[in-house]
């Protein structure tokens, strides 16, 4: 039997890689997302990470932030050469909220999703061509919610470093929704599924 000290040191020991994954800056940054993590139950953490790859438009980064910071994500990784950065536009775009997030760029996004999932994270592809239904999937543990770019969807290379792939079903003649839309609809999903939760509302103005 596992003691209560060495489950709480490997569960530090998780801790630490997660940290190490979502940003390479000081000690101090660290620190600032060890302090936004929020409990689970039986004493762990549950994370949720947000990777936005490759999103065209600024207007839909910002949406996609703001949703973010609304469902108290983690931290939010992007590829170091994605089109859009974190512009002024994308913060009002965000009402605000990119200025609340911790947002890291990555040269390696299959590394840093590697790195996400020895941490202790499930790494979720959101893609048009993914496998089962968003809603049919257990989201409700720490979760790396990859979000597919539009247009084109995962890459290859990510999907294959992602534990599962989920797809949002659709009705009608549109075969896809933009980034920031479906982004918002998984991230929610994750949200709730993880069952009542303490958060309050973040006011942004």
């Amino acid at each position: 039997m596992v003691s209560a000290t060495a489950k709480r040191a490997a569960d530090e020991r998780r801790e630490l890689r997660l940290l190490d994954a979502v940003t390479a800056g000081p000690k101090s940054r660290r620190q600032e997302l060890r302090r936004a993590r929020r409990p689970r139950q039986h004493g762990c953490w549950d994370h949720l990470i947000v990777a936005p790859l490759w999103v065209s438009y600024q207007a839909n980064l910002g949406t996609l932030l703001r949703t973010a910071l609304a469902v108290k994500v983690t931290a939010v990784i992007m590829p170091e050469r994605q089109e859009v950065e974190v512009t002024p536009a994308v913060v009002r775009s965000s009402a605000g909220a990119a200025e609340h997030l911790m947002i890291s760029r990555v040269p390696n996004l299959a590394r840093a999703i590697d790195e996400l999932k020895e941490a202790g994270l499930w790494a979720v592809g959101l893609d048009v061509r993914g496998g089962r239904p968003y809603d049919e999937a257990d989201l409700s543990g720490p979760i790396a919610l990859v979000v597919g770019s539009e247009g084109s969807g995962l890459r290859r290379l990510v999907r294959e470093h992602c534990d599962l792939l989920v797809h949002l079903p659709m009705a009608g003649p549109t075969e896809s929704l933009n980034a920031a839309v479906a982004g918002s609809i998984a991230l929610y999903h994750v949200f709730r599924s993880r069952g009542p939760s303490p958060i309050q509302g973040t006011h942004v103005e």
